[in-house]
């Protein structure tokens, strides 16, 4: 398993993928793994959102407005 540091408030404004497996990788002694843990969840959650919304392929633009608030 690969070393990773603690979680601090810096990381939760991720730059890039690596930055939310970071976040997602928190362990239960972290300081921020309750909050960490939400943010992951929440991004997971919100990203199969939009794409059930927007099938791909389609042209019909009516649900932009519900996938991106």
């Amino acid at each position: 398993m690969l070393a990773r540091g603690a979680v601090t408030q810096d990381s939760f404004l991720p730059r890039n993928t690596a930055d939310l497996i970071d976040i997602c990788s928190a362990g239960q002694s972290d300081l921020f793994y309750t909050a960490a843990t939400n943010l992951c969840q929440g991004f997971v959650v919100r990203v199969h959102r939009v794409v059930d919304v927007a099938p791909a392929g389609s042209t019909d633009r009516s649900m932009d407005r519900g996938a991106c608030p």
